[in-house]
């Protein structure tokens, strides 16, 4: 890279001299744009648009600063041109990387949902933790085999887990005693059956029949969860009940997009982030407040006000981050970029998913939300018994919970403001929550982007164009009243 430093230095020179000798020729137009110099290592053309430079010698880092102020100047651009064997500049010796990348990242650690947890002596993943296609077309594979890590096969003949199919007989119970493998292999005894009869079966009938073949499992126990869990784990995945799921065809739909089976991480999946970001510049706690997109350039300002400057930016944040605006964009994102932030849902809290397959989720459908949730809360006690009781909220409640605050504090902020218009908007009472917006303004609390489009949303749905209009005006008149105060 010192090379290339010395190489447009010494370019640059003459390009300023030539400039000015242009400048002195009264038909020649003006202005003289910058003169083009072409280079074939894009770390070098990064590095100059950096204030410093912590290069070997003082001649280099003077002849960086000289680049950097003939660039800021006008008087020179530097344009990267392909060159297999390095003719573009003679002097270049070219680097293994093309690009230089800068990693912001806010939290203390990498990964993001990747993160592997050693406070147990041991290694726990407690994000992604498999390989889904353990084969050479998924580019992790070859990775992991070049680092040597060990997987654990989750499928297949070699398998060290139970799997759905029953194939494989390391199953264990909720004190962790390994269940026998006799019972997984009785409670799997569905393929004799399948290859006993010449017409297909529904897979219940063909647990039937192994129920009548080993009467133990009928009762009570360890053998009967067995049975329970495969059969719950199989309508779970067919979203269907076990009486009408082909014994015969149920497993030859693949789900397997890339063959090789699955494998799950000995040691977690921490040494292939390490692997992956260990020739990238990274820093950590680094919360980016603010984002400028300019012409050519992008920069990007963190919380402690230093900014950082660089050609593209790949922006990763979550989508609650987006949908709180805690990050600035200027100029604005686009509004339709905007309405699409908006209308995507991010509850900002730990959710359980409960899973109900075939009739039971019908049923469930054709229940109220409160006795949904009773339902809910059964099967939740008693997995967590302590379990505090879930409080539903309707239109009633909310009304109670708004007037106690503005009675008795803590008064309703912008975020509280912002959850009731989005609820009265969801329940289809929009102008209420038109009502809010008011309140907010004369309260002076600013609604944001947010609030106008999720009412104007609801009110155009529930046919209140005139409402809508009325908002439209509202939010005009807040943005000129802005305007003149600035």
């Amino acid at each position: 890279m010192e090379s290339e430093f010395i190489v447009v230095s010494s370019a640059g020179e003459e390009a300023d001299w030539l400039r000015s000798k242009l400048i002195d020729i009264p038909l020649w137009g003006k202005p003289i744009p910058p003169l083009t110099i072409y280079c074939d290592n894009k770390t070098a053309i990064f590095r100059t648009s950096s204030d410093c430079y912590n290069g070997k010698s003082r001649q280099v880092r003077l002849k960086h600063n000289h680049v950097r102020i003939l660039l800021e100047d006008g008087i020179i651009s530097l344009q990267y041109v392909t060159s297999k064997l390095n003719l573009a500049d003679p002097l270049s010796k070219g680097l293994d990387k093309e690009l230089m990348v800068l990693l912001l990242e806010s939290r203390d650690r990498l990964g993001d949902r990747i993160h592997t947890d050693y406070s147990f002596g041991c290694p726990v993943d407690m994000g992604a933790s498999w390989l889904h296609g353990v084969c050479d077309e998924n580019p992790l594979a070859p990775l992991i085999r070049r680092l040597g890590l060990t997987m654990y096969r989750t499928s297949g003949d070699n398998s060290v887990l139970y799997d759905h199919d029953l194939e494989s007989f390391m199953l264990f119970d909720m004190d962790g005693h390994q269940v026998p493998q006799n019972t997984v292999v009785q409670v799997g005894d569905t393929e004799k059956v399948r290859n006993e009869h010449s017409h297909d079966l529904s897979v219940l009938q063909a647990i039937s029949i192994v129920l009548d073949r080993h009467p133990e499992l009928r009762q009570e126990g360890l053998s009967h969860e067995v049975l329970q869990w495969y059969i719950c784990r199989m309508e779970a995945r067919f979203t269907a009940n076990a009486d009408t799921i082909s014994l015969e065809t149920w497993d030859q739909a693949s789900e397997q997009i890339l063959t090789g089976g699955h494998g799950l991480m000995v040691q977690g999946y921490h040494p292939v982030i390490k692997s992956l970001f260990k020739d990238i510049d990274i820093r950590l706690n680094h919360r980016v407040k603010r984002i400028m997109n300019g012409y050519n350039k992008v920069m990007v300002t963190v919380e402690d006000g230093r900014n950082f400057t660089a050609d593209a930016a790949i922006i990763t944040v979550p989508l609650g981050v987006l949908k709180a605006n805690l990050i600035e964009f200027e100029p604005k994102l686009l509004e339709w970029k905007q309405s699409a932030i908006a209308d995507l849902g991010a509850t900002g809290h730990q959710v359980l998913v409960y899973m109900a397959a075939g009739r039971l989720a019908c049923d469930l459908k054709k229940l109220s939300d409160e006795s949904a949730v009773e339902f809910a809360m059964l099967q939740l006690k008693k997995m967590f018994p302590d379990a505090t009781k879930p409080v539903l909220l309707h239109k009633k409640g909310m009304h109670v919970l708004f007037h106690q605050m503005r009675k008795n504090g803590p008064y309703p902020d912008f975020k509280a403001y912002s959850m009731f218009i989005s609820c009265l908007c969801r329940i289809g009472n929009s102008e209420e929550a038109l009502q809010l917006v008011s309140e907010m303004l004369d309260v002076g609390i600013v609604p944001s982007i947010v609030n106008y489009n999720t009412l104007f949303y609801g009110l155009n749905i529930e046919g209140k164009q005139d409402l809508a209009k009325t908002l439209l005006h509202m939010k005009l008149d807040v943005k000129r009243r802005r305007k003149l105060l600035t």
